[in-house]
């Protein structure tokens, strides 16, 4: 929570990858992020049938995040794992310099 402010900020990410591969069957993953206060993400996403994720994720600085995926199959490879874990670290490197925008262009 913000300073001097007793509600949440939050934001809905949703996405969707479609995968068509040649000779194979076309493959879909749908996603849904929670971002509050513009600090931590949380999430779940549905690999058609292949897997379940969760996700978490927290903004350590404006351009480092780290992120934590659990994936759990749904095929019977589940009779021999017990899903698997993924850690990044995300650094974001920005290009862009201060702008000055023209009144002759937008």
């Amino acid at each position: 929570m913000r300073k001097g402010s007793d509600k949440w900020n939050i934001k809905f990410k949703p996405s969707i990858m479609v995968k068509a591969v040649a000779n194979s069957t076309v493959e879909m993953e749908l996603n849904a992020n929670f971002l509050f206060n513009e600090r931590i993400w949380i999430g779940a996403g549905y690999r058609t049938g292949d897997a379940v994720s969760a996700m978490f994720g927290i903004q350590l600085s404006k351009s480092l995040r780290l992120n934590y995926n659990y994936d759990f199959t749904l095929t019977a490879l589940h009779q021999f794992n017990s899903g698997s874990h993924e850690f990044a670290l995300q650094y974001d490197i920005s290009l862009e310099k201060d702008k000055f925008i023209s009144p002759r262009c937008f």
